[in-house]
Order: C-alpha cells, then structure tokens, then sequence
C-alpha cells in the first residue's frame, strides 16, 4: 500500500468511525491500536489521527468525549513496541543526551521545588517517553523512507484541512464554539488556525522538495484556513516560519552556488513570495486589520492585552514571589487543582488543564530562573546545529512561534501531541543537504 493510500485510508476510516454516535465511537481508538501494534511504521500516521480524536469536535463527533484516556493506551503501546525496537547506537546520538539531560534537570526541579511533585514528575516523564520513542522512531529509517513518513503525515494534514473547510458551509458544527472563528473539526478556532498553518508551511516545504505546483495551491488553502480561524498565533507563526524558510532558500543558493539545487521556476516564487505578500496586505488592509482585531474587538494592541495580559499578569506575580525556584512543570498559576483528571483504578494524576500563553514566561514561573534558564540553554544547543542549512527545521521555528502565545511545550495531550510528532521529524532530519531536488 503506498503512503498516500495508507494515510488516506487510515484517516477516513478513523473519521468514520469517530462518528459513530455513543459508545461505538470507541471503535476508533480500538481501530488505531489495532493499527499500531500490526504496523509499526505507521506510528506518526496513527498518532496524528489520535490527536484529531482527542481535539475533535464535540458536536461532530458526539461520543468521543467519554474515551480521551484512552489515549495512553495507544501510547504505552508504542513505548513498549519502541523498547523492542530500540537501537543502542541511538545511545551515542546528541538528541538522546540531550533529552536525558532535559529530562534529569526537570525532574530533580519537579522532586525539590514543585508544589505538586508527583504530578510534575509524571508531566515530565510522560513528556519525555512521547518524545523519545519517536526520535527513535524516526532514527531507525533511511532519508528516503524518512521523507516517505513526511510525507504521509502530510496527507493526513491535507485531509483534515478539507473537512474542516467543508464544514465552513455548515456554520452550527463548523463555527460551533464562538460563531466567529472556523473550529472545522476540532474543537477550537486556535486548534485548527495552527494545523492549517503547519499544513500550509508543510506544503511550501514540499513543493520546494518537489516543484508540483498543487502543492501552491495546498499552501494557499491552508493560509485560507488560518484567516477563517481568526487564529493571531497561527498567522503570526506562519509569517515567522514562511520568512525563516525563504531565508533558507537563499542562504542554500548562496553557500552551495558551485550545486545546481535551484530550479528557475522555484527561485522566481520564492522571489514572488517576498513582493506579492506585503502588496496583498496592503491592498486588502481593511480585511487584514479586521482579522488581526477579532473582527472588531477593538485595536490590534487591546486586543492582545484583553487575550494575555490576564495570564501573563498572574505568571508574572508567581516569578516575582517564587523566581528563584519556581512553583513546578504544569502547575496551575492560581494554584487550583479541583480540574485534575486521575487515572482510573491507581488514581495517578495524569492531566490538568492549564492556560498560561506563553511559553517562555510560563517556562521561568514553573522552574524558577536557574532550571528555567538550564532549560532554555539545552534547548538552543540541542536544536541549533545546522540548523539554517536544513528545510524542515522551519517547522521548529513554527513550533517555537506558536508558544509565542499558545503554551504547548511540555504537553503531548492534544495539540502538544500533533506538534511533537512534526518536532521530531523535522529534529531527525536536521543534517546538510540542498534544500531544492
């Protein structure tokens, strides 16, 4: 079955099934374990599927909301199918220290200073798990079978931006949550505003890889997709990330000018891109200020304030009170754990919604400066070795903008999840190569 086939399939059926009204939508997630235990291979396919389960849309899919625990099923799955799968040479790899290292300095933070240590303990291991098992995941295959996974992953992207786009003709499901912004299939504006501008940066990336021209058309609809979600974030990163990209077409054409890795036509959009953009801006001022202000909210600057400042406000107040050490990975800024989900049966606190914002403010609350800033120098050590001269690092520049105002980091629950399986793709895959074939 070829990768198109398989992520197209996988995906569909899921959808169907998810459909299901009451318990028979369980089937879904019994379909996607079933999938992962007898094929390994399709692990980032099967994951993405269950982040649109755990994301979905409660008026579409009416009887999902009662399963989203079993989502650690299908991931204890595929930590014990990667424990079998694990390649001791991945030992001596620099993402595995690193992680360790991440890993060691967060959970001595979460044993001495967290106000809540068992469940930042969990918070971080479960963390960490997720993301190792797919690094090795990603490590045991070649670059061409790598860019097959890409790829595939894609199309699941792909499928999910159609239905949700679809859905913009029925406004009672597709506008469900706040009637202003598009939730498509997913159960808020911000969920799918950050999937279609991953979706649309992912699609700029492949047409450079491959030069066919739908893949530009793929771009568009999903920065569509980001304008009818009234998603800031999701624009604001897409912006970031799209000019990080073509800088990288041209410092590629520059370092590697003796390597014919430039088509004309590639080069000419590229080119295209940095004109055409700001001229549409410009031409469509009032539409573009009028999606920046929500549609009438007031300025861009009020806006934001009314958005953020609430929580940057208490975040700031707990680094000024707790600064040195910290009050703990994902530990509520008001401190109130009344929301916490236990594990049934042990009573293991697995899950506790928490709003923040922004990462990098919510990163010194929880661990104080001195953790925080270990955290923060691991970080640029572990993501910045070549990290201008490869194509799919941009999806990490995506990935670091949407915690500009969306606190994702350290969560692989919903969207967290979706993004980790990008992160490490595209962390796998960061080596020296001509960015246009």
């Amino acid at each position: 079955m070829s990768r198109a086939n398989y992520s197209i399939s996988i995906t569909v059926i899921n959808f169907l099934l998810a459909l299901l009204p009451g318990y028979l939508s369980v089937s879904s997630y019994i379909f996607l374990s079933l999938c992962l235990i007898t094929k390994y291979k399709w692990a980032p396919v099967i994951f993405l599927n269950l982040c649109f389960l755990v994301l979905g849309n409660e008026d579409l899919f009416t009887g999902l909301s009662s399963f989203g625990n079993l989502k650690y099923l299908i991931i204890f799955i595929f930590i014990i199918q990667s424990i079998f799968y694990f390649p001791r040479s991945f030992i001596n790899n620099n993402h595995f220290v690193y992680l360790v290292l991440l890993f060691f300095v967060i959970f001595t933070h979460s044993l001495f200073f967290s106000f809540f240590p068992l469940y930042s303990i969990i918070k971080i291991g479960f963390w960490f798990s997720f993301v190792m098992c797919f690094l090795i995941f990603f490590y045991k295959f070649n670059v061409d079978d790598k860019i097959k996974i890409f790829s595939s992953s894609y199309f699941v992207l792909l499928l999910v931006v159609i239905f949700s786009l679809i859905l913009n003709f029925f406004p009672s499901i597709g506008y469900s949550l706040n009637g202003e912004g598009l939730q498509g299939i997913t159960n808020q504006p911000q969920v799918f505003g950050a999937i279609s501008g991953l979706f649309s940066l992912a699609s700029l990336i492949l047409f450079f890889k491959k030069n066919k021209y739908l893949l530009l058309f793929c771009f568009l609809m999903g920065v569509f997709g980001v304008y009818l979600s009234q998603s800031r974030t999701a624009f604001l990163a897409l912006c970031i990330s799209l000019f990080f990209l073509l800088i990288q077409v041209f410092w590629d054409k520059i370092s590697l000018s003796k390597i014919k890795v430039f088509s004309k036509n590639s080069l000419k959009i590229s080119i295209s891109f940095l004109f055409i953009f700001p001229f549409f801006i410009l031409f469509n001022f009032e539409y573009f200020i009028d999606f920046l202000n929500k549609r009438g909210e007031g300025g861009v600057t009020s806006v934001g304030e009314s958005s953020r400042s609430f929580f940057i406000g208490r975040m700031l107040n707990n680094i000024d009170t707790y600064g040195l050490t910290g009050i703990g990975l994902g530990i509520p800024s008001d401190f109130n754990f009344s929301d916490m989900s236990y594990l049934p049966f042990i009573d293991l606190p697995i899950s506790l919604p928490v709003e923040k914002g922004v990462f990098y403010i919510a990163n010194i609350e929880e661990l104080g400066f001195l953790f925080g800033g270990l955290v923060f120098l691991i970080l640029f050590i572990m993501f910045k070795k070549r990290f201008i001269v490869n194509i799919y690092a941009s999806i990490i520049v995506f990935i670091f903008s949407t915690n500009l105002a969306e606190n994702t980091f350290f969560s692989v629950g919903g969207l967290g999840m979706l993004f980790w399986v990008f992160a490490c793709m595209a962390m796998v895959y960061l080596r020296r190569e001509s960015l246009i074939k």
